[in-house]
């Protein structure tokens, strides 16, 4: 099962693309009790079509200290969802296009090819199980 825990600040920014003012929040999501992920998310709230675009890095999470080792072991993913008349649908996009690009602590950007390759991002993004922590 998987736990989403939010964050309570927000941030806002200007869209790189269009300059509409857009947040940002992020936290951390765990598997069955255990930390697995970190996420980032751009809510493109200015957009015509709204989005969430989430950068989301997985691997290494939860340890006390965490060395070059875990950070190496760690990869990361760039999600937009959209949302529908009656759903969201989501998309992996390159990972260049994330505001969060250059950090190096999330690990090794994922391309589109290798994302959707991936079994840690296809469990997540099949998972219907998500719930919302305070």
């Amino acid at each position: 099962m998987y736990n989403i825990h939010l964050n309570e600040s927000i941030k806002t920014f200007d869209c790189p693309h269009c300059g509409e003012k857009s947040l940002t929040v992020w936290g951390d999501v765990s598997k069955n009790g255990d930390a697995h992920a970190v996420y980032y998310a751009g809510l493109m709230t200015g957009h015509q079509e709204p989005s969430v675009r989430l950068t989301l890095s997985i691997g290494g999470w939860g340890v006390d200290n965490p060395d070059e080792q875990q950070v190496v072991g760690r990869s990361w993913v760039f999600i937009e969802a959209r949302p529908t008349s009656d759903s969201y649908e989501m998309m992996i996009r390159d990972p260049e296009e994330s505001l969060y690009f250059d950090k190096l602590i999330l690990g090794k950007p994922m391309s589109r090819p290798e994302a959707l390759a991936s079994p840690q991002v296809d469990d997540i993004l099949r998972s219907r199980r998500l719930h919302r922590i305070q």
